[in-house]
C-alpha cells in the first residue's frame, strides 16, 4: 500500500525525532514519541548509553534526553533526561561575567515534563512550524 505525500512526512518526522532513542534507548521510544507535541521547543537531543562514549559505562540505565529552548533561561540551558524510572530536569544559570552555574536537578515524572512543556513560551514560527 502506498503512503501518501502527508503520512510519509508525518512518518519521517517520527523516525528523525526518535531516531537516537531507538538506537540507544529503544525501550523508552514510546516515551520520546509523546514529546513530538513539543518538537517546537526541543532544540537538541541525545541518547544513551553510548559505547563509543569515553564515559561510557555498560550498567547505566537507558536514557533519552532533550534539551529545552526555555525563554524563561535566556543565557543558560535547559535539558530533561528520561529514563524508565522517572524524569530529572536540570539546567544552568550563566551571570552576566559569564560564569556558568549548574542549577537544582527537578525530578518529576513524564505526565510533569508535558505539563511543564505545555507552559514554555512558544514564537509563532515555532509553533506553526510543523503544523
Amino acid at each position: 500500500m502506498k503512503m501518501s505525500k502527508k503520512k510519509r512526512a508525518v512518518a519521517d518526522r517520527i523516525n528523525e525525532a526518535t531516531k537516537f532513542c531507538r538506537e540507544f534507548a529503544p525501550g523508552l521510544v514510546m516515551a520520546r514519541a509523546t514529546l513530538l507535541p513539543f518538537e517546537d521547543v526541543i532544540c537538541g537531543e541525545s541518547a544513551g548509553p553510548q559505547p563509543q562514549a569515553d564515559d561510557y559505562d555498560p550498567e547505566e540505565e537507558p536514557f533519552f534526553t532533550v534539551d529545552i529552548d526555555d525563554p524563561g533561561n535566556p543565557n543558560g540551558e535547559t535539558w530533561a533526561k528520561v529514563t524508565a524510572h522517572g524524569v530529572t530536569i536540570s539546567y544552568t544559570i550563566k551571570t552576566p561575567d559569564g560564569e556558568q552555574f549548574l542549577g537544582d536537578e527537578i525530578k518529576t515524572t513524564l505526565d510533569g515534563l508535558w505539563d511543564y512543556l505545555r507552559q514554555v513560551p512558544r514564537s509563532a514560527g515555532g509553533y506553526f512550524k510543523n503544523r
